[in-house]
C-alpha cells in the first residue's frame, strides 16, 4: 500500500511540472513573437522614414495640436526680469509614413537621444526664451507614442527661461502679466497650423510662489508676420498665452508700510509737549525722520534697481513729508510764540518809559517855574547819565525817575537799551518760569495756537493721504 500510495504522488507531481512547462514554453514563444514584431515594426518606420521633412511636405498643410501641463513658476527675478517655467510640452499630429499593423500603440523609449534622430517633430520654439532645456535625468525625458493609423503623440518635460518686461511703477501691488509665445522656427503657416488643445490647453499645478500668486489667462491663436528679406516672409502660427504674477502686499504692509506709519504717528507727539520743551521735541521730529530714511533705505536694497518711482517710494515719501512738517511746525510755533511774548514785553517797556517821560516833563516844568521866581539857589541840577540830580532836600530824582537824558536818546540808542531790558526782566522771572534753551527767548504760558490745531490737522491730513492712496493704487491693481 505504501509503495502504491508513493507511486501515486510521483506520477501526479511529474504530471504537473509537464504542464507548467509546457504553458511556460508556449507563453515565451507568444512573448517573442510579439518582440520581434514590435522590433521589425520599429525597424521598417525607421529604415523608410525621413525625419528631415515633414509629412505631405508638398501637400496639405500639418496640423499640430499643443496642450500643456505647467508644474511650477520659479526663480521670478525683478532684476533680471526673468522667470523660470517647468512644464510637460505636448504635441500631436498624423504622419501617414508612421503608420503599422500593430494592434496596440508603439510605445519607443529612446534613451538620452531626441526623437528627431529617428521621426519627424516639429521644429517647435518658445518665443522671448532667455534659455532652457530637456531634462535628462535618468533618461531622456520623452515619450514617443505611435499609434496604427500615423497618428503621433510626443511629450516631453522642459524647463524654460522666459523674458518678461516688468513694469514695477505700483510695486508691492503690482500684477505682472508675461507672455508666454509658441511657434514654429522654419514653417511658416502653409506647412504647420498649430491648435491649441480644445478642453485642456494650459492646466496649472502650483498657485502660489513665495511672494505671488499665478494665474493664466488669454490662451490664444494668431498669424504673426515676419520679414527676413525680400524673399523670405511669411506669416507664422503663433500660440500664445498670458502667465499672470500678482504679488501679495500682505507681507509689505508689515515690514514696510506699518513702520513708516507709526514712525509719523510718533512725531506728533511733540505737538503735546510746550514749546518751551525743545529738546524732547526735536528729539521725536529727528528721530522719527532719521529712522523712516534708515527704512527707506532697507526697503529700497529689497526693490530691483529700476530707474523711476514705485508706489511704495511715494508711500515713504509722504511719510517722510509729514514727518518734515511736524518739524517745520515746532520752529513756526516758537518764532509766533515768541513774537507774542515780544510784542506784549514791548508794550509793557514803552508803557514803563512813557510813564517816566511824564514825570520828567513834571520835573522840567517846576525847574523852570523856580528859574522864573529867580532864584538863585536851584532846586536840583540835571547833570549827565553819570551824575546823579540831587534834590536840595537830598532826594535820589535818579532811582524815581530814570535817566534824565532818555529824551535825547537815538533809535540805535533805545534798540540797545531795550535789550537790555529784555534781559533784566528775564534775570528777574523766577527760575521756574525761565526758558532754558535761550536766554532772550522766553517762551512760558499756555501751549501754542498752532500746536493746538496741529494736533487735529496731522492726524486729517495723513488720513487723507492714505485714503487717497490706498485707493488710487488699489484701484490700478
Amino acid at each position: 500500500m505504501d509503495y502504491q500510495r508513493a507511486f501515486k504522488w510521483t506520477y501526479n507531481s511529474c504530471m504537473v511540472l509537464i504542464i507548467l512547462c509546457a504553458r511556460f514554453t508556449n507563453a515565451s514563444r507568444f512573448e517573442s513573437t510579439s518582440d520581434l514584431e514590435y522590433s521589425k515594426t520599429w525597424s521598417r518606420i525607421r529604415q523608410a522614414y525621413n525625419p528631415f521633412l515633414r509629412p505631405n511636405f508638398t501637400g496639405n498643410v500639418t496640423s499640430v495640436v499643443m496642450s500643456l501641463t505647467i508644474l511650477q513658476f520659479d526663480s521670478l527675478n525683478d532684476d533680471e526680469k526673468s522667470f523660470k517655467t517647468d512644464m510637460y510640452l505636448r504635441q500631436l499630429w498624423v504622419d501617414y509614413r508612421a503608420a503599422h499593423n500593430l494592434s496596440t500603440v508603439l510605445i519607443p523609449v529612446i534613451g538620452k537621444k531626441h526623437p528627431s534622430s529617428y521621426i519627424w517633430v516639429p521644429d517647435t520654439v518658445f518665443s522671448g526664451m532667455l534659455g532652457g532645456h530637456i531634462h535628462t535625468m535618468t533618461v531622456g525625458n520623452h515619450k514617443l507614442d505611435i499609434y496604427p493609423n500615423g497618428t503621433i503623440f510626443w511629450g516631453c518635460r522642459i524647463t524654460l527661461k522666459s523674458y518678461c518686461l516688468f513694469n514695477l511703477r505700483n510695486y508691492p501691488m503690482d500684477t505682472q502679466r508675461c507672455e508666454v509665445g509658441i511657434e514654429s522656427y522654419a514653417y511658416d503657416n502653409r506647412h504647420i497650423n498649430y491648435i491649441w488643445d480644445k478642453n485642456h490647453p494650459v492646466i496649472l499645478h502650483l498657485l502660489e510662489l513665495p511672494q505671488h500668486t499665478v494665474q493664466v489667462e488669454n490662451t490664444s491663436r494668431y498669424l504673426k508676420y515676419y520679414s527676413f528679406s525680400s524673399n523670405k516672409e511669411g506669416e507664422y502660427t503663433f500660440l500664445k498665452f498670458d502667465a499672470v504674477f500678482i504679488r501679495r502686499v500682505q507681507a509689505y504692509i508689515l515690514q514696510a508700510y506699518f513702520p513708516s506709519a507709526s514712525l509719523v504717528v510718533v512725531s506728533w507727539i511733540s505737538f503735546w509737549f510746550h514749546t518751551n520743551c525743545a529738546v524732547a521735541r526735536m528729539s521725536f521730529g529727528i528721530v522719527s525722520l532719521l529712522t523712516t530714511y534708515r527704512l527707506w533705505e532697507v526697503v529700497i536694497k529689497s526693490t530691483p534697481k529700476i530707474n523711476y518711482t514705485t508706489a511704495l517710494d511715494i508711500y515713504m515719501l509722504g511719510c517722510i513729508t509729514f514727518i518734515c512738517f511736524s518739524l517745520l511746525e515746532y520752529g513756526l510755533a516758537t518764532n509766533f510764540h515768541f513774537s507774542r511774548w515780544k510784542k506784549k514785553r514791548s508794550t509793557h517797556l514803552l508803557n514803563s518809559l512813557n510813564k517816566r517821560r511824564e514825570t520828567l516833563n513834571q520835573v522840567d516844568l517846576r525847574v523852570s517855574f523856580s528859574n522864573s521866581l529867580k532864584n538863585k539857589q536851584p532846586l536840583f541840577y540835571l547833570e549827565s547819565s553819570d551824575t546823579k540830580a540831587t534834590h536840595p532836600e537830598g532826594v535820589d530824582l535818579y532811582n524815581n525817575l530814570g535817566k534824565a537824558n532818555i529824551r535825547k536818546m537815538s533809535k540805535q540808542e533805545q534798540k540797545l537799551k531795550l535789550k537790555e531790558e529784555y534781559l533784566s526782566m528775564w534775570k528777574s522771572d523766577p527760575p521756574k518760569k525761565r526758558p532754558y534753551y535761550f536766554e532772550p527767548m522766553m517762551v512760558t504760558g499756555k501751549p501754542a495756537s498752532l500746536d493746538i490745531a496741529s494736533r487735529f490737522l496731522f492726524p486729517f491730513g495723513f488720513l487723507c493721504f492714505n485714503v487717497v492712496y490706498w485707493a488710487y493704487f488699489l484701484q490700478k491693481t
